[in-house]
């Protein structure tokens, strides 16, 4: 009873001998791995911070032995655009978007007031430049000595404002008879409208041509001489219709005017070849067809 008394308590004690040792071989353990956790920590701060200072060894090598080619005036540029670079405004925090009374609120606020100053500047200068344009009066940056537009009128009695064209659309009426003109011009353009005053010339020779013998229109010349004084209407009257700047017409009642005058001071001073070969009678045609032209530009303000 004894002997198996003494046995026990042995085991016991070695159990709980055991039982130390593991303990203690586990807090060794512990801080083994605590030592080490530290000392990777530590490693991978300080290669952090020799990445953040300094360069790798290849590249830093190649820029000690590589010739800078900017000159002191651009590397000083240089330095300065990166100080710029670097004094860019942080962003904002939560409690600045929140805060009214924060610094980032205030500077924007501040920043807004300029806006809307400089806005009110910029719609200002435009106001008076559109003011200048329409009275044609020049600004003055003395507030003390700027007049109203009334002001101005009752000073200069004999100014005129500048009238501006006006924008608004044409009505029916007017583009029907814009569509009007267009049409008779291309109906009766230059050469048409002399043909039309020359046709009954023209009519005489085309009948000398089919009346008259073989004799009558090649050997006695009648009709070659009816064909040259056709050829001198259209000649003549083509340098009329010129004259009175025809193609530049914009109503059909001047078109009408212009065909009418000169056809009548032709066939006033010319009935025939002669009439056109004789001195007097071309310098008579002359003058009557400037005096229809000074009457016809008189009469439609041209």
């Amino acid at each position: 009873m004894g002997l198996w008394s003494f046995w026990s308590s042995r085991n016991e004690t070695d159990e709980v001998s055991s039982n130390l040792q593991s303990d203690s071989d586990l807090n060794q353990n512990t801080t083994i791995s605590h030592i080490k956790r530290d000392e990777y920590n530590s490693n991978i701060d300080s290669a952090n911070n020799k990445n953040a200072t300094s360069l790798p060894d290849d590249l830093d090598q190649y820029l000690k032995n590589k010739e800078s080619k900017l000159s002191d005036r651009e590397f000083k540029k240089a330095l300065k655009d990166m100080g710029d670079m670097s004094n860019y405004q942080k962003a904002p925090t939560a409690d600045d978007l929140t805060n009214p009374e924060s610094d980032y609120q205030k500077n924007n606020e501040l920043k807004k007031q300029k806006i809307e100053q400089k806005a009110q500047q910029i719609q200002q200068e435009q106001q008076q430049q559109q003011q200048q344009q329409i009275t044609g009066i020049p600004g003055n940056e003395d507030e003390s000595k700027k007049h109203s537009v009334s002001e101005m009128f009752d000073v200069s009695k004999n100014f005129k404002p500048k009238i501006l064209q006006s924008t608004e659309r044409l009505t029916q009426d007017e583009m029907a008879e814009g569509h009007t003109v267009e049409t008779y011009k291309r109906n009766y353009p230059l050469k048409e409208s002399v043909l039309i005053n020359c046709s009954e010339i023209q009519m005489d020779f085309m009948k000398c041509l089919s009346n008259r013998s073989f004799t009558d229109k090649f050997v006695n010349g009648e009709c070659s001489i009816k064909a040259e004084f056709f050829h001198s209407c259209l000649n003549l009257q083509k340098s009329a219709f010129l004259l009175f700047d025809y193609p530049s017409m914009s109503k059909i009642e001047e078109f009408e005017s212009i065909r009418g005058s000169v056809d009548e001071v032709f066939n006033k001073n010319f009935k025939c070849l002669d009439d056109v070969q004789n001195d007097e009678k071309y310098m008579n045609y002359t003058k009557d067809l400037r005096l229809s032209r000074e009457e016809f530009f008189k009469k439609y303000n041209k």
